[in-house]
This record gives C-alpha cells, structure tokens and sequence, in this order.
C-alpha cells in the first residue's frame, strides 16, 4: 500500500518547529504546518471521541522528552519519521482515516475521502516512462515538494536508460537515441533541478539538515549519469578502434604489437602472443568488465566511508556541545566560588 503522508521539510518560527505534512491526493497534492502540540491535541480529542484513554490510543507519536546530549537536529528529524509513520497508519485505518478530526487536522477538501483508489493510485508510486517528464519551465517554480518529485523522476529515467544500454541486443539506433536524450533532456533540466535546490537553500525554504539530504541525492544522480556517459563513451572507442584494425588487419594487430611501423620497439607480451584479434578483443572485454566492478566496488566503500564521516561529524558536534555547556557549568561555578570568597572575608 502506497504512503500517502509525507514530510520532506521543516521551519522554525520563534524557536517553534512547524512540520510541513504533505498529502498525495490522486489529482493534487496539499500541505499543511503542524506543531508538535499540533499532534498531540489531535490524538487528546481522537481518544475522548473514542471513549478511551489516550495512553490506550493504537498509534503513538515520538516522545516530548529526550536525553538532553541529543542535537536538536538529529531531535526533528526523529520526530519527522515518528510523525510520517503515526500519520500513515491512521490513515490506512479503515476506522479512523475518514474521521471529521482527520480530515480538519489535513485540512482535506470539502467531501473528500479516503478510499482504496487513493492507496492503489497509480500516480502514487510508479514513474511515468515519459522522460520529457524531466523539462524544467522555470526553477522559480520548482518548490520544496515538487523537487524531491523531480529528483525521484531523474534516478528513475537514468537508471532505465542504464538498463536499457545494458540489454542484450540494443541497437545502433537505441544507443544514439540514449545519446540524444541525455545532452538534449537529462542534462540541461539537471542543470535547472540543481539551480532550483541552490534557488530553494538561498530562500531558506529548506533546514541545513535537508540541505544535506538533498545535496547527497544530486551528487547520486551526477553519479549515475556519469556512468552512464562513459558507457556510451567507451562503447564508441571501442568501435572506432574495431573498424580501424579492420581495414588495416594487413599491417598490424588490433591492439599492436609485432607489426608496428616506423621502427617502433613495442612488442606484445607473452599472453596475448598466441591469441588471435577476437580472442584478444575477448580478453580485453573481460579486463574490462573486472574494472567495472572494482569500480562499483569502490564506489559502495567510498559511499560507506561517507555515511561514517558524516556519524562521526554528528558525533563531534554532540561533542562540541557538551564541552560548551560543560564551560558554561565551570564560569558558574567560578563564580559562586569567587562570591563565596568574598563573603567568607567579609565575615572574616
């Protein structure tokens, strides 16, 4: 069953944390600022509507308290994924989701409600095949919500084209037709998604830790669309150098050796010697495929690497905030002391 609630941002006003929900509806999306009072007073009036006790209420929000070393940021977004979680199982409840309260506290429109359409909507969790899906009118537009949208669309159409490339049998024409839609739609609208997240980061439309949660996606898609380029890239060397020793297969090897020209030294080793041209371009086309996968090798522990760093910076500012209020505990205390001195020579 499809999500329906979501929340990918929030705001601080007067050091109060507004959570924007988001409700995928089958022809709109709406959203809405909640507390986390908000929340709490709706699951107050749930349970007296109901007759029970609030402690006997089936779903539960994350806790008001919590270990004071915690940072705040690691805080909201604890509370964002118990809010998300809380929000989609009521409204999955057959006997809660199209409660008045509900749907005052969504805000929903006027006679909506939740049926089994809403869960089964494709809109609501596949990926349209249309890649011109990715063109970018304008960045102003692109607001929070739409982006991460935007975002999911883009890893979705590259990795097909991946998929695609990678098919047996793919055609001449199916690879030129990869080429032109990556310089002519995925990478110019790239461009825009990137100066829409810059645009978003410059209105403080989104928090810092979001900010990184987004920047991390586009270094993902870079990713992606850099492999797919070399693919393509290496596919067109390979045939160059295919139809070039071909019309030379008179004078020399496929990948050199004896038969250079213009006194070369170069010679071939001893283990290509006795293959012939296919069973070489066969040897190479496997050293190759080794190297791709001690690439993604590499690229799984550089990612792993990353998500250690980025525990250990968490770590080092729950740190730093510990030997700041532990500074803020010694001035004190230097200063009742330095006050106890002086009443103590007073009496004196």
């Amino acid at each position: 069953m499809v999500d329906i609630a979501s929340i990918p941002n929030t705001s601080v006003d007067r050091d109060v944390v507004y959570y924007h929900v988001v409700i995928k509806l089958p022809l709109r999306a709406t959203t809405v600022l909640k507390r986390y009072s908000d929340f709490s007073i709706l699951i107050q009036k749930l349970s007296k509507d109901l007759g029970i006790n609030i402690k006997d209420f089936p779903y539960q929000i994350p806790g008001k308290s919590s270990k004071w070393f915690t940072s705040k940021d690691v805080i909201i977004q604890e509370r964002k994924e118990g809010f998300i979680k809380f929000l989609n199982e009521i409204i999955q409840d057959k006997d809660l989701q199209n409660h008045p309260l509900i749907h005052s506290f969504l805000e929903l429109p006027v006679n909506f409600e939740f049926t089994a359409s809403v869960f089964n909507n494709p809109q609501n969790g596949t990926t349209s095949k249309n890649i011109h899906d990715l063109q970018i009118s304008d960045v102003r537009q692109l607001d929070t919500i739409k982006w991460l949208e935007l975002s999911r669309k883009f890893k979705f159409h590259i990795q097909d084209l991946i998929e695609s490339y990678e098919s047996k049998g793919a055609s001449i024409s199916s690879k030129v037709s990869t080429r032109e839609k990556i310089n002519k739609i995925v990478r110019p609208n790239l461009l825009k998604l990137e100066e829409a997240l810059n645009y978003n980061i410059q209105r403080k439309q989104i928090d810092q830790l979001e900010r990184n949660k987004r920047q991390s996606i586009m270094k993902e898609i870079h990713f992606e669309l850099t492999r797919l380029t070399q693919m393509l890239e290496s596919s067109s060397t390979s045939k160059r150098d295919d139809l070039f020793n071909n019309n030379n297969n008179s004078t020399r090897r496929i990948f050199g050796g004896n038969n250079l020209q213009n006194n070369d030294t170069a010679q071939e080793t001893n283990d290509t010697l006795p293959l012939n041209n296919t069973e070489l371009l066969q040897q190479q086309v496997q050293v190759h495929k080794l190297q791709d996968q001690e690439l993604e090798q590499l690229r799984k522990i550089i990612q792993r690497q990353k998500q250690i760093g980025e525990v250990i910076n968490i770590e080092v500012e729950e740190q730093n905030e510990l030997l700041d209020q532990f500074n803020e505990d010694v001035e004190k205390s230097a200063d009742k002391l330095r006050n106890a001195r002086g009443r103590a020579r007073k009496i004196g």
